[in-house]
């Protein structure tokens, strides 16, 4: 496992998504719908769709990693999907006791070096349009505003969100797309 460290000076280890975390994802998606839904809701929680999670992270179809506190507690759960394209999704949620503690940022470093190694283009994603912490952190770390996008999100639900990429090749073009998940 690898370690991340807080600007509180508190640690937290994390790691490739596998066939033991079942359980501690669809802990982390109930625990963030308390206070997160409408902010981070990339897919169902029901044991089919955790199970095409699991299958896609351990083939690499995606990129899936978990994060831990030192309770085995997870706290963040942080994805490339469709990581073998050219132009693969991000995503990032943080349980609030874990946010303004720099760990977004790292694990957002985190997953462009990942793409960057497997030769990808840029990185998309979208967030909600009222979450403005996010949309700056994005900002500050080199995310381009494309414009405003109709997203089919986690509960079946279409909502308009803000759509950026993270150029990883200079000039690069984003091609138009339908935002769905990997699941749908």
């Amino acid at each position: 496992m690898n370690e991340l460290v807080l600007k509180n000076g508190g640690k937290l280890t994390y790691r490739r998504l596998d066939d033991r975390d079942q359980y501690k994802l669809k802990r982390f998606q109930k625990e963030m719908a308390k206070y997160a839904h409408g902010f981070f809701t990339p897919h169902s929680s029901d044991d089919e769709t955790i199970n095409k999670v699991i299958s896609r992270s351990m083939s690499d179809k995606d990129r899936v990693y978990i994060a831990f506190n030192r309770e085995g507690v997870v706290v963040a759960y942080f994805f490339l999907w469709w990581y073998s394209s050219e132009f693969p999704v991000l995503g990032l949620g943080i349980t609030p006791k874990y946010q303004g503690q720099g760990l977004g940022r790292q694990l957002i470093d985190i997953l462009i070096e990942d793409a960057r190694g497997n030769n990808c283009r840029a990185i998309e994603l979208t967030t909600v349009l009222n979450n403005y912490r996010a949309f700056s952190l994005y900002q500050k770390l080199g995310f381009l505003y494309l414009g405003k996008v109709e997203n089919l999100v986690g509960d079946g639900s279409v909502v308009e969100e803000s759509h950026m990429y993270f150029p990883i090749e200079p000039e690069v073009k984003i091609p138009q797309r339908n935002h769905v998940t990997p699941f749908s």
